[in-house]
């Protein structure tokens, strides 16, 4: 006999919603606002309005003892980076080169934070993934790991068709 035990996932709308809201919070909600002050004003606008987005929303959710997605502060502390680079640089063009640099510094975060048994993408795919208490509590679920992997392969799916 065996001990499978079998977990049903939310619908793919759960998830979809559940990832748009932060993904909308973090980082389109931001970009819009950036590229509509640059138009009305100008590039520190721009930097500042963009900024000022992701530290209410921080602050907003510290208030309210809210949970703070793992991609809102990561968003918010890389973007305390790149409005620094474009103020001081007065340079549009290297406040957007800022994300590759970003994409070096995430993958970086990924590997320091490993031998500590702290996953950083696990975290990102609670931003986007509804898990039931089944999965998330079951010691025989492999934690972490497993949860950032059925996302993965959820996400997979989606994308593939």
């Amino acid at each position: 006999m065996s001990d499978a035990l079998t977990i049903q996932l939310p619908a793919l709308g759960v998830h979809l919603r559940h990832g748009v809201k932060h993904l909308l919070e973090a980082t389109l909600i931001p970009l819009g606002l950036f590229y509509l002050v640059m138009a009305l004003v100008g590039l520190h606008g721009a930097l500042f309005t963009a900024l000022g987005w992701s530290l209410a929303a921080l602050t907003w959710r510290l208030a309210t003892r809210r949970p703070i997605p793992t991609l809102l502060a990561f968003m918010t502390a890389l973007l305390v980076v790149r409005t620094a680079v474009g103020y001081v640089t007065n340079s549009v063009f290297l406040y957007f080169l800022s994300p590759s640099l970003q994409d070096f510094v995430i993958g970086i975060a990924f590997l320091a934070l490993l031998p500590f048994g702290k996953s950083l993408i696990a975290r990102l795919a609670a931003d986007f993934c509804v898990f039931p208490a089944e999965l998330t509590d079951n010691p025989g679920c492999g934690g972490s790991s497993t949860r950032s992997r059925c996302c993965g392969r959820r996400c997979f799916s989606v994308v593939a068709g």
